[in-house]
């Protein structure tokens, strides 16, 4: 879809389009809308990401995600198996609000949602390992379609400090997020914060207890900001 077009596009006729459209990548690759009938696989993409049942979302969480935001849930597929999946809501564009993950997305439901926010918040991505290496695609189009098709301000992502409980006691997660990020990747980086990085993206802050069941990261996650480089056309 040419990027002009998009932003000829109200909502309303984005989310007609999202509904019907399945945007080929590259690889036997492609991206579409999330369906109801999706998501038995979803949930079982999603555990396998995760790799632990107690982070993984529930068919009720996803069930209430496609019904109140629809166009906000993509999948990826290769060959047409689901492979992959990105969920969101739209809330507002204060980042002090952003403190807590059951709190601001009702619990996994986007019960939260915000149907005139200027943000996104990117609530979970999750890809099965073997392929790990498309994901930057995967967010790519998902955060462009959304961001700009929707007129958006900016969008917000949330990743884990994967790795950071096993440093826990010889540096602070601020000292740990910087070898992270360091240019020289010298230890993993959260999916979502790599690609906002690479996207122009701007780490934020680290948000202490914003996922307490995340053990591995001991509940921190590091908010990035990508800021529509075509807002200023359309506000």
């Amino acid at each position: 879809m040419e990027l002009f077009k998009v932003l000829d596009l109200s909502r309303q006729d984005l989310s007609a389009i999202c509904r019907q459209i399945t945007i080929p990548l590259s690889h036997s690759f492609s991206l579409r809308q999330a369906t109801l009938a999706d998501i038995p696989r979803i949930v079982e993409v999603d555990k396998k990401s995760f790799g632990a049942e107690d982070l993984a979302m529930t068919e009720e969480m996803m069930t209430s995600r496609i019904k109140i935001f629809p166009e906000g849930n993509w999948v990826l597929q290769k060959e047409k198996e689901i492979v992959g999946v990105g969920c969101s809501m739209l809330i507002s564009d204060d980042e002090d609000k952003i403190t807590s993950w059951s709190e601001l997305t009702g619990n996994g439901t986007i019960s939260t949602h915000k149907p005139d926010g200027k943000a996104l918040l990117g609530i979970n991505v999750s890809l099965l390992p073997d392929v790990h290496g498309f994901g930057s695609a995967f967010l790519n189009e998902f955060t462009h379609i959304l961001v700009v098709g929707l007129k958006l301000k900016l969008a917000f992502g949330v990743g884990r400090l994967l790795g950071y409980k096993e440093f826990a006691d010889k540096m602070s997660p601020q000292e740990f997020l910087c070898l992270c990020v360091a240019e020289n990747n010298i230890l993993p980086v959260s999916p979502v914060v790599s690609f906002l990085m690479r996207a122009g993206g701007k780490l934020i802050k680290l948000v202490p207890n914003y996922w307490p069941v995340d053990t591995d990261s001991l509940g921190y996650g590091v908010l990035m900001e990508w800021v529509n480089p075509y807002w200023r056309f359309l506000s």
